[in-house]
């Protein structure tokens, strides 16, 4: 799967915009599992830094992901 999507949000009372953009170099890929076992998302927003987001190998069937903003793992 690639393409993009964009919303607008509300949080805490502030409005914020977020897109997220899959890159034909990475896929999002379903492999005989309900959840995504490959590829790369980027998510930039308006009111923080972007999340880069990595689903792994193909052949982990989990609902795992590792996010990154700003280079680094979030605490």
């Amino acid at each position: 799967m690639t393409g993009t999507q964009s919303g607008d949000e509300m949080k805490g009372g502030q409005s914020y915009q977020w897109a997220s953009m899959i890159n034909v170099d990475t896929p999002l890929i379903y492999k005989f599992c309900p959840f995504v076992t490959k590829g790369r998302m980027t998510v930039v927003f308006s009111n923080k830094s972007n999340w880069e987001i990595n689903f792994g190998k193909v052949g982990q069937c989990d609902d795992q992901a590792e996010v990154t903003q700003d280079g680094v793992l979030p605490l």
